[in-house]
């Protein structure tokens, strides 16, 4: 009875053991970093061309997103209100993502790269917009066969993971829901769905 009570409090002990290492290991890394905040900020700001005194910070925070440790920051541009929403890995600076929303109405080029050695000439590195915001929803309003009028809700955002960059066009009529996904180089349709407004 003795030796079949010292295995069974051996096996809880390993099971703890286990279970304790495991759970240290993966909350130390939730947070490891060897870029600084400040330092994914710049990152931030350079690839946006704005400087830190030119926009109102929403959020800087590091977290763990698909076993990596990224800095989420969240920014507006104070002159012309235009927000930006960075992914960075918190080890080596890489941007992850970038998404970019434009005030209602403007028509604007939108740029970011996802690799900090491209040169500025985005367009050359395949990384720039060369369709502009209202390009891409005419793309899309054209293509579901409603007029803009007749929209509820129009929402148009530029996204971009790794190296594609796509408009998001998102609207709604009286009965269907619409979401498009454009692409920001040659204004190709890269996704259509829609479905009963419910």
């Amino acid at each position: 009875m003795k030796k079949l009570l010292a295995v069974i409090l051996f096996i809880v002990i390993a099971i703890a053991a286990g279970v304790g290492a495991g759970y240290y290991f993966t909350a130390k890394d939730a947070t490891a970093a060897t870029i600084s905040e400040q330092e994914a900020k710049d990152i931030a700001f350079k690839d946006a061309k704005v400087a830190e005194g030119d926009v109102s910070l929403k959020k800087v925070e590091l977290s763990r997103d698909d076993g990596r440790s990224v800095y989420e920051i969240d920014f507006r541009v104070n002159n012309d209100q235009t927000e930006y929403d960075y992914e960075i890995d918190a080890v080596n600076g890489k941007i992850l993502t970038v998404d970019k929303d434009f005030p209602d109405g403007q028509s604007a080029t939108a740029v970011g790269t996802a690799d900090n050695a491209k040169a500025d000439n985005n367009a050359d590195a395949g990384y720039g917009a060369e369709v502009t915001a209202d390009q891409a929803k005419a793309i899309a309003l054209r293509d579901a066969g409603i007029d803009e009028a007749s929209t509820l809700f129009m929402d148009v955002d530029f996204d971009q993971e790794g190296s594609q960059s796509v408009w998001s066009v998102e609207f709604d009529t009286d009965t269907t829901e619409y979401d498009y996904e454009i692409s920001a180089q040659d204004g190709s349709i890269v996704q259509a769905q829609n479905e009963p407004r419910g």
